[in-house]
């Protein structure tokens, strides 16, 4: 007898029990079941298993992530711009000399002796745009494109199965419910 069978069985005897038990030593009428459970549908209990099941909202966020890493494989089909900046600032001789030639600051002053052994501190401000565009990577890209389709394909039918999951534990625990209600039904 493999396990689940050996569950399933030892749940339907203690849900006899339970429903029984108190049937059996009370001198009262049977209840009914509450509204609630007889007028619950199988869609409805299918619904509540799919807004509560873990497995499924991880395997969601799991095909939500492929699409998104996906998305990025094809960016890296389209030319990229930044802008770059930076800032320099130095008292190296050589380096207030190329700094004062480059921003076309250069005075007669520039040339004492004094001044091009040790001068004073020069700053140099840099800003810009930086553009890539691919032509050609021997096919990686368009390599990384499929592999993030065939991930997204993956991950959409890991959350299918995961739905069709849910549909069966939905399905035995409104099952498990119909035979509760029977099970009271028959002992009142």
């Amino acid at each position: 007898m493999s396990l689940t069978l050996m569950r399933k069985t030892l749940l339907l005897v203690l849900v006899l029990s339970l429903g029984i038990s108190p049937l059996a030593f009370s001198e009262e009428p049977a209840v009914q079941p509450p509204a609630a459970l007889s007028s619950m549908t199988f869609l409805d209990c299918y619904e509540k298993v799919l807004a509560h099941y873990p497995a499924l909202k991880k395997r969601y966020e799991q095909l939500e992530q492929a699409k998104a890493g996906r998305n990025m494989a094809i960016a890296d089909l389209f030319p990229h711009v930044r802008g770059v900046a930076s800032m320099t600032t130095t008292t190296d001789p050589v380096g207030v000399f190329g700094m004062l030639l480059q921003q076309n600051k250069f005075t007669q002053g520039d040339f004492a002796l004094n001044e091009l052994n040790d001068p004073h501190h020069r700053t140099d401000y840099r800003l810009g745009l930086e553009g890539e565009m691919l032509l050609f990577d021997s096919f990686n890209t368009i390599s990384k494109i499929r592999t993030a389709r065939r991930l997204v394909k993956s991950a959409d039918l890991e959350a299918d199965f995961t739905e069709m999951e849910a549909g069966i534990v939905a399905l035995e625990s409104y099952l498990g419910i119909l035979l509760a209600k029977e099970v009271l039904a028959v002992t009142a």
